[in-house]
């Protein structure tokens, strides 16, 4: 079988298109179930055209041979007419075999007697690289947050059952209850659609000169000529310049500015790496430190005594005791400003808030022992 295959590539996305002849009674399945090992895993988009020397009119063992290596690699055979035609015979050899049949905006065959019995087959694939879907983001609205109030809401919460409470666990949870309740009031939760990345290099110049270059282009269409597309030309390369030349200086400067800590948190903000991996809430603390804790199988007696005499006969280094220390107001305060993050997690209640009730949550520290 003899063929010939190009790899296409517009905007971001990449077919494989491929032309085929396959010559009379020769079993090309082998190399074809080659090429489709090779080049269907890499590509979303395969299309092959040509003479595959089939017929799909007949139904017999070389027709359900084809088929059943296009339905095991999920390609689809288009439908088209009988594509030679010799005297009073009529036969469709010519196939058209795609990956992706939605791509596939047209396709169909013109007859050609002038020069051949087989029909001209042709197809129209659309590369429209895939729209980016808008992500909703649950965040708290502080646009019309009235603070005075807001603070003087805080003032008069109850605190008493987190000072009556007998665990770290019932303080945390009495906390976040009170403080839920009054953002709830001040700035509830709203879906934020997230339709793209947000582009801090996009100046006003950049903007300036976008619209010029869409001007100069709405122009070109309406009455096409050479000087207004040479405008059009001239102002896109260098709006592409100016792009590309600020993406690169907010890229570098973010690193550069930002400390060994920051560096993959500032390189997921850019879109570099993968997405962070959420943990399951619905496992609890207590799952976690018996799946740890416990031992897979049973250890004998001379294991165990073995092991502790092992550990017994290692030298002991003197470290600094480990030990709780009471929190000021001042530390409470100050965990508070650092605080930035304005997306809320499943407790529906961020970081974010704190600051705004610090004066409220200070006292809390010192008489809890505790800060979350």
């Amino acid at each position: 079988m003899e063929h010939l295959f190009l790899e296409v590539q517009v905007k971001g996305v990449k077919a494989l298109l491929g032309v085929v002849y396959a010559p009379p009674g020769v079993n090309y399945f082998d190399t074809l179930e080659q090429l489709l090992d090779v080049s269907r895993p890499q590509y979303d988009h395969v299309i092959m055209l040509g003479n595959f020397n089939t017929c799909l009119v007949r139904k017999d063992t070389r027709c359900n041979e084809l088929v059943n290596i296009a339905t095991s690699y999920n390609i689809s055979i288009l439908d088209l007419d009988t594509t030679i035609h010799v005297n009073d015979i009529n036969t469709k050899l010519d196939l058209i075999l795609t990956g992706d049949s939605k791509r596939i905006s047209t396709y169909g065959q013109f007859p050609a007697p002038g020069f051949s019995h087989h029909d001209l087959i042709f197809a129209s694939i659309k590369l429209k690289s895939p729209k980016q879907r808008p992500r909703i983001v649950m965040q708290r609205n502080f646009a019309a947050v009235d603070y005075d109030r807001l603070r003087i809401d805080a003032d008069a919460l109850d605190w008493s059952q987190l000072y009556n409470a007998c665990s770290i666990d019932d303080m945390v949870t009495a906390f976040n209850k009170n403080l839920t309740a009054l953002y709830d009031k001040h700035a509830p939760i709203v879906p934020v659609r997230m339709k793209r990345r947000p582009a801090p290099w996009l100046t006003d110049g950049i903007r300036q000169l976008m619209a010029k270059r869409n001007s100069l282009y709405r122009r070109y269409r309406k009455s096409p000529c050479d000087e207004t597309f040479s405008k059009f030309k001239k102002a896109r390369n260098r709006c592409n310049q100016m792009i590309r030349n600020a993406k690169r200086r907010n890229i570098s400067s973010a690193i550069e500015d930002c400390t060994a800590d920051n560096v993959w948190k500032v390189l997921h903000g850019l879109g570099f790496g993968k997405s962070k991996c959420t943990a399951d809430p619905s496992v609890s603390v207590d799952d976690l430190n018996r799946h740890f804790t416990s031992v897979p199988f049973q250890l004998s007696g001379v294991a165990k005594e073995a092991t502790i005499d092992a550990l017994a006969r290692l030298p002991i280094d003197n470290y600094t005791a480990f030990s709780f220390i009471k929190v000021n107001g001042n530390e409470v305060t100050a965990c508070g400003r650092a605080a930035l993050s304005k997306d809320t997690g499943r407790r529906l209640m961020n970081s974010y808030c704190i600051p705004r009730s610090q004066r409220a949550v200070a006292p809390l520290g010192p008489r809890t022992r505790s800060i979350d």
